[in-house]
Order: C-alpha cells, then structure tokens, then sequence
C-alpha cells in the first residue's frame, strides 16, 4: 500500500502540468501513488501523460469520457486512492522539498484530519524561499477553520468518515464545504507554517468571463445555504465579495 496518494485533476495546460508533475516526483520520497485525472486534454498532451507514466511506474492516468467540474474529477481519484495520506493537488501548484513531510508531520498530532501548506507565488527562487522559510518554523501548526484544495492532504480516517467531495458545488467553495464537513465530524484543521509550496491560483477560473463566474457562484451559495445555516450569513458575505 502506497504512504501517499496524490490525486491531480488536470484538462490542457500541458507545461503548467508538466511543471507540477516533475516537481512532484522530484521532492516526493518513498512509497507514493499519483493519479493524474485527465478530463479531456487535447491529443498532444494526453500523448505526453502516457509517455510520463511509462517512465514514472507511480503515475496513473485516469482519462474521462467527458470533462467534469473539479468535485466529480477529483473523486474518482480518491475512489481509487490507495494511499494512507491523501492529498488533492492541483496542477497550478509547485512542491517543495520536504512538502509531503511537513504535511505527514502536521497530520501525525492529536485530532488532526486535514493539513495544508503555507503558498507563494512561485517563480525562479521558489526552492530557495522554501527553505529560507522552514528554517525555524520546524513542526509549528496554525488550527484554521478552513483549508484550500490546491494542496489539501487527508488522513484515510478522515476521509472515510466524511466521504467524498459534494458533486453538486461546481467550480467552486468544494474546500470550504469539505473542511465544514471535516470540522463538524470532529477533526482538527491545521496549516503546517514550516512548509511552503508555490501556487498559480486562478488558473481555471481565472480564465472564465464574469458572467460565468457569478453564475457558479450563486448556484454554490444556494447549495452550502441548504446545508450549512448557521454559516450562510458569513457565506453569502464572501460570495458578494468574491463574485461581485
């Protein structure tokens, strides 16, 4: 059984994947499984994904007959996962040397069932800047009350007792949803402040006209309004926000 399973929804931006993929197997030691959740890349890259998991035994490619929003595509990679630590990535995210200890470590303490790292823009002197950061913040957590599926690793326990990610959230407040789920089934949330990761942000959404946006955005408040009302004040505050 791998320590690690490390789930990666992509669809096109081939060297933006390729970046996170060698980073990944890079500055990920010992027993790891990757499942690369391809919904829908054009020919040339699905080509380089197949040619990658040739070289890289670890590398599954699970390849959808037809691209799904990012709650659906990431769990049909954790209904695969095999790992004992979970953790859902994404491919605008840069790894850093010691990521997955600092995130093993952070799960390891009591009542902890997700952990998330610390995130910069990356850029050229990303390593550099990692290890700058940890210097002196070895094994420090922060409890959060929510965490960022960019980088967002699950113990198996937690996991298996909340399940998987609400499919009805479409590109959008999944990793708010999850860790109120997480929350309310009595596991601690914690960012690990020792480990830095680089991270794009946006690299999905960013993309889409505002009109498209706000539409996600109001049909995701009405469905954490159903299930969370005593947080739907403070959520519709960060939709207006976010989405106006």
């Amino acid at each position: 059984m791998p320590r690690l399973s490390v789930i990666v929804p992509v669809r096109g931006r081939w060297p933006m994947t390729r970046g996170c993929l060698e980073r990944l197997r890079r500055h990920t030691p010992g027993l790891l499984e990757v499942l690369v959740v391809d919904g829908g890349s054009p020919a040339p890259m699905r080509r380089a994904l197949a040619a990658l998991s040739r070289r890289w035994p670890q590398l599954r490619v699970l390849r959808l007959e037809s691209p799904l929003p990012f709650a659906a595509a990431v769990n049909r990679g954790l209904r695969l996962s095999r790992g004992r630590i979970l953790v859902l990535l994404n491919n605008d995210a840069s790894v850093t040397e010691g990521w997955s200890v600092g995130l093993e470590r952070a799960l390891a303490a009591p009542g902890v069932g997700a952990a998330g790292p610390c995130a910069c823009a990356p850029g050229r002197g990303l390593d550099r800047d990692a290890a700058a950061w940890s210097l002196g913040r070895a094994g420090r957590l922060r409890s959060v009350p929510r965490l960022y599926a960019f980088c967002l690793a699950l113990k198996r326990e937690a996991f298996e007792s909340v399940g998987l990610l609400d499919e009805r959230l479409v590109w959008g407040e999944e990793d708010d949803d999850y860790s109120f789920r997480l929350r309310q089934a009595g596991w601690r949330l914690v960012a690990a402040e020792d480990t830095l990761i680089g991270h794009i942000g946006g690299a999905t959404r960013g993309r889409w006209p505002a009109a498209r946006r706000r539409a996600f955005g109001r049909a995701n408040a009405r469905v954490l309004r159903e299930k969370w009302v005593a947080e739907a004040a403070r959520i519709r505050r960060d939709l207006r926000a976010a989405f106006a």
